[in-house]
């Protein structure tokens, strides 16, 4: 948060550290090295110290914000790759469980499409219900959290949904490997699978 500040002309100040800032269409280097002669030429026993561009201050205000952001992205990206790896198990152990069912089901002719979409509905449906879940708690709690944070609304709604549009499309892609298993079990291996 930006502190107020007042700018003060240097002949009306007493201040031991003055700050000047200058404007240049020169590159920031060159304008500091002339700026070091103009003072000297002055006054030799003052010195210009702390010579710094706008941009780089900008980046030194920033950097903890920056690094920041970085941990909380790879942190996300971590939690996004494990909870898909986690819906992957799940379904691959619900379409293992499932395979005499699935046997029957193509025995009876069932397509291997209808096959594949059956098991991805499985893992869209977990899905939707963590989703509510996480939607009814986020409710509950996103008072609490709102309170507590600086800038943070209690239910921001572009973000919910891109949650749940990034999770429906991981969870589809996570769903697709055992469900194109499923679609290639023999029917007659499976019915005699325990």
């Amino acid at each position: 948060m930006a502190r107020p500040g007042v700018y003060v002309p240097l002949s009306q100040t007493n201040a031991y550290v003055n700050f000047i800032v200058l404007k240049t269409s020169a590159a920031p280097r060159e304008a500091a090295r002339l700026l070091k002669d103009v003072v000297a030429g002055v006054d030799a026993d003052q010195g210009v110290f702390f010579v710094q561009s706008l941009p780089d201050l900008i980046d030194g205000t920033i950097a903890t914000r920056r690094f920041l952001f970085v941990v909380l992205v790879f942190f996300a990206g971590a939690a996004l790759v494990l909870s898909t790896l986690g819906i992957y198990g799940l379904i691959s152990f619900i379409a293992a469980s499932r395979t005499r069912e699935v046997g029957v089901r193509i025995a009876f002719g069932a397509t291997r499409g209808s096959i594949g979409r059956l098991i991805v509905s499985d893992g869209v449906r977990l899905t939707l219900l963590g989703v509510c879940a996480g939607v009814a708690i986020l409710a509950i709690v996103g008072r609490l959290l709102s309170s507590l944070l600086f800038g943070v609304r209690a239910f921001d709604a572009a973000a919910i949904g891109l949650a749940i549009v990034i999770l429906g499309i991981t969870t589809t892609l996570a769903a697709l490997v055992p469900a194109w298993r499923s679609t290639r079990v023999e029917p007659m291996a499976a019915l005699r699978a325990e």
